[in-house]
Order: C-alpha cells, then structure tokens, then sequence
C-alpha cells in the first residue's frame, strides 16, 4: 500500500496503481493518524480537484464514519 501512494503522488516508481488500492491506502493513513487524536481533511477549493482524487476522498469519506477523522470543504469568497 505504502508503494501505491508513493506511486499515486508521484514520489515513486512504477505502474499506476489501481484506485481501489489506492483508496484503501489512504484510509489505512488516515486511520493511523487517527489513532491518537481526531484528524480534520479540509479540501480547498473543491472544484479544482482532480476526478481521480474526489473519486479516492469520496471512498474514504464513505468510510471514515467512528473513526475520528472528518472532512470539510472550503471555497474562497469571490470579491
């Protein structure tokens, strides 16, 4: 798992792994860092997110519930 998001943010090597495990990975990290006190994602400007990552935030929204860990998202005011 570790290597897909290595992979997935671009600081690895290899095939693209697929976005189920990539998922998957990203829940497991977050669940970890939730282990010792809740955790905020905040998504800025969510209308610029790529379809691949709302696709992976979506799951792991999906599945974080009692687990500490919540989501918001923010958009800057336009003037």
């Amino acid at each position: 798992m570790r290597n897909a998001l290595r992979v997935a943010l671009g600081s690895g090597s290899g095939p693209p792994p697929e976005q189920l495990l990539v998922s998957n990975a990203v829940l497991r990290l977050l669940q970890t860092v939730a282990t010792g006190e809740p955790l905020l994602i905040v998504i800025d400007d969510p209308h610029w997110v790529d379809r691949a990552s709302t696709t992976v935030l979506g799951f792991v929204a999906r599945q974080v519930s009692g687990l500490g860990v919540s989501f918001m998202a923010a958009r800057a005011r336009e003037s």
